[in-house]
């Protein structure tokens, strides 16, 4: 396997918080980071480095669905990627039924098989799955990168608090 000095991971770019019609749309401030995050996205394949798309792939019984009205739901549309972030058949998708997309999934190992220490994050939600994965990311002890224009929230002063938290409790370099 070849080995990889950097991955991106984009996080949560699905149809349910990205299309009007989506069942928790994150509104129009989440929609005006797709290009910025394709830009990166191409940046990546470019550079042959490591792309990981991890997505909500959830199930009725979620506990999240006790706060959140259901979402993402696994092998429905909603839990798709948008058309603008299509993957490659060389990308990973990783799903997850957790804000944290590192909690009993296979991101970590992914990363650990790709000899990569070096993390770029990108995606939705800044204040809930992108702050949740930094923070594991952090304790298994990654260099962690946030595109401060590729990440989202419904809530500007939740999106400024998640990435002030994620500079000043672990160690993000907001880029």
């Amino acid at each position: 396997m070849e080995r990889k000095s950097k991955a991106i991971i984009i996080v949560n770019m699905v149809k349910d918080f990205l299309e009007p019609k989506g069942a928790c749309y994150c509104g129009r401030r989440a929609r005006r980071i797709i290009p910025y995050v394709k830009r990166k996205l191409i940046s990546f394949w470019k550079d042959r480095s490591l792309v990981i798309y991890l997505r909500d792939t959830h199930r009725s019984i979620d506990r999240e669905f006790t706060v959140l009205k259901p979402h993402a739901l696994v092998d429905t549309k909603g839990s798709d990627m948008v058309k603008e972030l299509e993957p490659t058949n060389k990308d990973y998708i990783v799903g997850k039924r957790f804000y944290d997309g590192c909690f009993d999934t296979e991101l970590g190992r992914i990363l650990t098989e790709f000899g990569v220490r070096k993390v770029y994050l990108a995606g939705l939600k800044a204040s809930a799955d992108v702050m949740e994965t930094a923070a594991h990311l952090f304790y298994l002890g990654y260099d962690i990168h946030v595109f401060k224009k590729g990440v989202a929230d419904p809530d500007s002063r939740s999106y400024k608090c998640a990435l002030k938290r994620m500079k000043s409790l672990f160690g993000c370099k907001l880029v």
